[in-house]
């Protein structure tokens, strides 16, 4: 058990001293490419491009830790390359977030609570690539700014949970991001991350080897929820979910 706990204390030590200094060498040069995109080029190259990186910083950083972290994705999404949706994600662990970097979309923005628009430079980051708010943003100007996102061909992403499990059970969701789904009338990607827990779980900062996996299912077309209720939505999203997060996890089939 000693041996484990060393183990996964130097693990912790290395992959956070590679994180640092991966940070520093990518993100300082990436927001002077931004900053000097958004006075040279149009609004909305420059915020492509911004996108661009954030969504390349979470592929290159989530790499840093193999081969003591694998990271394993299945895409049966059927969502047309050009089409922009909405990814609805179960969270169990602050890297999930850099996982959502892999999802089959070139450009995303999150719908996300207020914490991460405080954390240093990357929360600059956040606001300048268009993040939303769910917790400043009043529900009918949510709808709109999604609505103008997905009219440009970006993709949003979201965990309804609101906040990762302490559990490890999928939690409630709630149905703000069901509305913005019915409002806008995109299609709805569940998203299943299994093993993120174990590497690094809630109010843990040590890191433990393993294999974090995604499966993105096949999505919800705006016709498939056509004429329900943001509740029934909710429910049928989350049940899908809790299905293959189940087979994931080594249970058995739903129904």
């Amino acid at each position: 058990m000693r041996t484990r706990r060393l183990g996964a204390f130097f693990l912790t030590v290395l992959i956070y001293a590679e994180y640092l200094v991966f940070s520093v060498v990518f993100i300082l040069p990436a927001a002077l490419v931004t900053t000097l995109s958004a006075v040279l080029l149009s609004h909305r190259t420059a915020l492509r491009l911004t996108r661009c990186f954030i969504r390349w910083y979470g592929i290159l950083s989530s790499a840093l830790a193999f081969p003591w972290i694998r990271i394993e994705v299945e895409n049966r999404s059927n969502v047309p390359t050009g089409d922009p949706c909405m990814f609805i994600a179960n969270h169990q662990s602050i890297a999930d977030i850099f996982l959502m970097a892999r999802l089959p979309k070139q450009e995303c923005v999150f719908i996300s609570n207020r914490w991460p628009f405080r954390i240093p430079v990357l929360g600059l980051i956040a606001r300048v690539a268009g993040y939303l708010s769910i917790q400043t943003m009043k529900p009918a100007d949510l709808c709109d700014k999604a609505a103008k996102l997905f009219s440009g061909g970006v993709s949003i992403i979201s965990f309804p949970e609101g906040t990762r499990t302490r559990t490890g059970a999928l939690g409630a969701f709630h149905t703000t991001v069901f509305k913005v789904a019915l409002h806008c009338g995109v299609p709805i990607v569940p998203v299943c991350i299994a093993g993120n827990r174990e590497i690094m779980g809630p109010g843990s900062r040590t890191i433990r080897p393993g294999t974090a996996r995604m499966h993105i299912l096949p999505a919800i077309s705006p016709a498939a929820y056509k004429g329900i209720t943001p509740h029934q939505l909710k429910r049928n999203t989350r049940e899908l979910i809790a299905c293959e997060l189940a087979l994931m996890e080594g249970g058995y089939p739903c129904g």
